[in-house]
C-alpha cells in the first residue's frame, strides 16, 4: 500500500557498530485492533489521522460531551461508518471496541480512564497520564485489580530514535551516560486552558513531561532535584527549569509556554553524544559523535560523526501497535513504558511543581 512507510532511513554504520541489537517493530505487523476515541480536540485527531493510515489499527468510534461535535470530527477527519457518541459513558459500553485512547485534557484523564477500565476496556492515555501521582495510582491500581491492559500515551518512546537510545545505552560501546538536557518551549499562552488553573494549565503538565520522561527513560529518577519556575497572575507556570543528580550522571529539563525554543536534547556519554535535533520527541534527525579514547590517558585520539535520518511520517502509529501487541499477548502493560516510568515521570513533576509554587485548585 501507498502509505506503508513505518520505517527511516536505514541506520548507518556507526549507529549500528553503537546499537547493535536494535530493532524497531513494525507497526503494520501488530494485531488489529478497533479503538474508540474520547475526545475530538487535536492530538485526537492526529491519532485518528496517522494510526488508521500507518498501520493496521481501526479507529472505530468518536467520543465527544457533545454528539455534533463528534460527528463533525468524524465527518472532518474522513472515517466512514464511525460511531459517534454524545456521551463518553456511551462510548466505553460500545461492544465493537476493543480499547480506549483517552484524548481528553489532562485534568480528565483519571476519571475518563476508570470510566474505561469499569467498563472493561483497556486503555491508552495521553500524556501527561494525570495531574498527581495520587491519581496515577488509582487508574494503574484500578487496572491491575480488573486485569486490564494501561499506558500513557508517551509516543515518544516508541519512536525509532528513541529505540536507538536504548539500545546505544545498553551495548556501553559510549561508556556512562553522564548528562541527559532537554528543552522544550512553544508559545500556548493564546489557547484558554493552558493559563488556567482549574484545568491544570501551565507548562509542566504539556512540554516539560516531555524532557522530564526522556531523563526518566535514560537516567532513571534522580536521587535529588531542584526547580525553579516563573508564574502566571494565575499562578500556573509559564516556564521552569528542573536539575536532577541521578546515580553517576547529572540532568537538566527546560519547558516554557509564552515562549519557542530550539527543542533540541544532547545525552553526553564518556565516550560521545547523541544530539536529538529540533522537536526531539518527535521523528527527528540525530547525529551521533564518537571518541575513541586512549586507554592509559582516557583522552580522545579520534573522532567520529554521523547523521542519521530517523523522521517518519506520522508517529502515533508506533504507540498504538505496541498498544495492540500487549493487549492481544494479555499484558497489563508495556516495557516501553512501563507503569513504573509513568509513576517516576509524574513524581518528578509533582515535586518540580511544588518547588515552583504550582498549586491546582481542584487537583
Amino acid at each position: 500500500m501507498s502509505n506503508r512507510l513505518p520505517h527511516p532511513d536505514p541506520l548507518p554504520p556507526l549507529f549500528q557498530e553503537v546499537a547493535p541489537n536494535m530493532a524497531i517493530p513494525d507497526p503494520f505487523a501488530a494485531p488489529s485492533l478497533r479503538w474508540g476515541i474520547l475526545g475530538a480536540g487535536g492530538i485526537a485527531r492526529t491519532f485518528a489521522r496517522d494510526v488508521p493510515k500507518y498501520s493496521n489499527q481501526q479507529v472505530v468510534a468518536i467520543g465527544s460531551r457533545e454528539l455534533s461535535r463528534a460527528q463533525a470530527f468524524a465527518t472532518e477527519m474522513g472515517l466512514q461508518q464511525v460511531g459517534t457518541y454524545g456521551s463518553y459513558e456511551e462510548l466505553v459500553q460500545a461492544d465493537d471496541i476493543d480499547v480506549i485512547y483517552i484524548a481528553t485534557p489532562h485534568m480528565r484523564h483519571r476519571d475518563d480512564a476508570l470510566l474505561a477500565l469499569s467498563a472493561g476496556k483497556p486503555v491508552l492515555v495521553e500524556k501527561a497520564f494525570a495531574t498527581s501521582i495520587d491519581q496515577v495510582n488509582e487508574v494503574f491500581d484500578t487496572a491491575e485489580a480488573k486485569g486490564l491492559f494501561a499506558m500513557e500515551g508517551m509516543w515518544s518512546r516508541h519512536l525509532p530514535h528513541y529505540h536507538f537510545i536504548r539500545a546505544a545505552i545498553a551495548s556501553g560501546r559510549l561508556g556512562r551516560l553522564v548528562e541527559v538536557s532537554a528543552d522544550h518551549g512553544q508559545r500556548l499562552t493564546h489557547i484558554a486552558r493552558m493559563t488556567d488553573p482549574n484545568l491544570a494549565g501551565g507548562a509542566m503538565l504539556d512540554l516539560g513531561v516531555y524532557p522530564i520522561s526522556l531523563i526518566q527513560m535514560t537516567l532513571g529518577k534522580p536521587t535529588e532535584q531542584v526547580a525553579l519556575g516563573r508564574l502566571s497572575d494565575l499562578g500556573v507556570d509559564l516556564g521552569d527549569v528542573v536539575i536532577g543528580k541521578h546515580e553517576g550522571g547529572l540532568s537538566v529539563a527546560t519547558c516554557q509556554m509564552d515562549g519557542a525554543t530550539s527543542m533540541h536534547a544532547i545525552l553526553t556519554f564518556e565516550a560521545g553524544t547523541i544530539e536529538l535535533t529540533k522537536n526531539f520527541y518527535g521523528p527527528t534527525k540525530v547525529r551521533l559523535t564518537v571518541f575513541d579514547l586512549d586507554p592509559a590517558t582516557g583522552a580522545a585520539v579520534s573522532v567520529h560523526k554521523q547523521k542519521w535520518d530517523a523522521r517518519v511520517p506520522g508517529g502515533f502509529q508506533y504507540e498504538a501497535a505496541e498498544a495492540a501487541r500487549r493487549i492481544t499477548s494479555g499484558d497489563l502493560e508495556s516495557p516501553v513504558v512501563p507503569w513504573s516510568a509513568t509513576r517516576e515521570v509524574q513524581e518528578m513533576m509533582d515535586d518540580a511543581l511544588a518547588q515552583v509554587g504550582v498549586r491546582y485548585p481542584r487537583f
